[in-house]
Formats: structure tokens, sequence, C-alpha cells
């Protein structure tokens, strides 16, 4: 007994010590107001870890992610920065430069991180799964293809990677297999409004306007707030000839997030494309596309 309560009082006095107890406190609470987006009392309590032990990896990452929301890029970029220099050797300290240079556009950047990361760790999920987007990005598909495979392979239970590999399979020309892997992500999860805007997409593709718009229909019933669909819808009203309701379309999807508009590629728009409604849309959609990039870099 007397041994046990000797361990016990040395287990406290070096807990004591070294002060973990509180800082991983202090880690969890900022993580928990990360994720309930209040940003402010996440810092405070990063703050608090930071100032307990200033040589451990968590804090750093978590204020790191914390100034990224906040789009305190330049904050961001130092300290993301730091938790390499912190731990050279942990997958978890490029996190945060990855995720501010992916709003950033900075692709090269995610690259040269992602390559550090899967040589240590190859089966990295968050390397690999950035690498596969920023040559979807690149709009080089074939190696984003093989790239989300390659992510599907570590998780499959994972509906937005089928999401991703759907829409890159569209953008290859293979429409079967874009819709073989957008009905694999409803299976995993049938309230996903993405892959049905992603079947919608290749039955378009597929020049059956009809069937896709039902199930355009269905992906707004389960989710309005998506860019895509508005602009696949807003495709379908063009093939129908209704004028007023494809720029009714085109606004709505200008008011959602969106990070790039390649759809414009698309010859169904030469029919409209010398109309100053459109080319004023237009405009409108290029300017927001690289608006948060200049909110970003406007401050570093």
């Amino acid at each position: 007994m007397l041994i046990f309560c000797a361990v016990v009082a040395i287990l406290l006095l070096y807990l004591l010590i070294t002060k973990k107890p509180m800082y991983y406190c202090q880690v969890a609470a900022g993580n928990r107001y990360l994720e309930l987006k209040e940003y402010d009392v996440a810092l405070n309590h990063y703050n608090r870890a930071i100032r307990i032990n200033p040589n451990k990896l968590s804090a750093y990452v978590g204020k790191s992610m914390t100034l990224i929301e906040l789009k305190k890029s330049a904050e961001a970029l130092e300290l993301s920065t730091k938790c390499i220099e912190l731990a050279p050797n942990k997958a978890k300290a490029y996190k945060p430069r990855i995720i501010l240079n992916w709003k950033l556009k900075d692709y090269e950047s995610i690259l040269k991180d992602t390559a550090v990361i899967l040589n240590m760790d190859s089966s990295n999920l968050l390397a690999h799964t950035y690498r596969a987007k920023v040559y979807f990005r690149k709009k080089n598909y074939s190696r984003a293809a093989r790239y989300f495979s390659d992510v599907i392979d570590l998780n499959k239970k994972n509906s937005d990677t089928y999401d991703l590999l759907s829409a890159t399979y569209i953008r290859l020309g293979d429409y079967n297999l874009a819709l073989d892997t957008a009905n694999k992500s409803i299976e995993i999860n049938s309230n996903n409004a993405t892959a049905y805007t992603n079947l919608a997409h290749a039955l378009l593709k597929m020049n059956k306007a009809k069937q896709a718009k039902e199930y355009i229909k269905q992906a707004i019933a389960i989710d309005n707030n998506i860019f895509d669909e508005y602009m696949i819808l807003a495709i379908i009203n063009l093939i129908e000839n209704d004028s007023k309701t494809f720029y009714e379309s085109l606004n709505i999807a200008l008011s959602k997030e969106f990070n790039y508009v390649d759809y414009f590629e698309n010859d169904i728009f030469d029919v409209v494309r010398n109309q100053e409604e459109f080319k004023a849309l237009l405009i409108k959609f290029e300017e927001k596309s690289n608006s948060e990039k200049l909110e970003l870099e406007k401050v570093m």
C-alpha cells in the first residue's frame, strides 16, 4: 500500500511539474471551440496551452487552423511554418500550411508538402487527398483520378472522395464510370446532394437532359446551397430554351460558394456568349472565383 501511494505521489508530482493535464485540456477546449466556429474563444485556449508548454505541436496546429478560418493569412503562414520547424518529422505539422495554401491556390507548395509527408508516411490520408485535389484543380484529370482512387483504397467509407472521383470521370468523359462512382457514394450516404449532382451532370453529358433534371431536383431538395446544382440546372434551362429561368439559375449559382468555373468552357454556352447579360455575369463569376485568394493575399 505504501509503495502504491508513493507511486501515485510521484506521478502527481510529475504531472504537476510538466503541466500535461492543463496543456491537453486547453488544446482540447481549443479544438472544440474551433469545431463550433467560435474562433476567438478557440484562440484564447490555444494561447494558454502555448504559454503552458511552448515546445509542443498540437496547440500551434490548432491556432494556425483558427487563424486560417479568421483569414489572418500572414499570421497563419508564419505559425504554420513554425509548426514544421517544431516537428519536421511529423505529418500533422504540415496540415495548416497545406490548408492555407489550398485557400491561396498555391498548388505547387501543396505538392511539395504532400511529397514530404508521403515520404514519411506513404498512407497519409491528408497528403493523398490534397495531392489528388491539386491535380483536379490543375486539370490533370488522369492523375487526379489515379490519386483519388488511392485515397479510396485507404478509406472506402468516405463518400466525399467518391464524389470527387465521379466529378473527375465526368471531365475525363468517362460518364459510365462517373455514374457508377456517384452511385457508390449514394450507397454510403443516401442524402448526399453532391452525388446526385454528379449523376445529373454525367447524364447531361450523355444528352439525357430529362433524367438529369430529375436528379438535380433531388439534389436541390437535399441541399440547395451547392453551386454545381444551379450551374447544371442553368445548362438544362438553356437546352430547354428557357432564357428567363437560365439567368435565374445562373444568378442563384453566383450567390453560392465556389472555387472554379470550368462549366463555362462547355460549348452549350456559345449560344449566349455574346449576350450582354451573360458577359456581365461571367465577369462577376470570375471576380468572385478570385475574391477569396485576393482577400487572403492582401494582408500578406
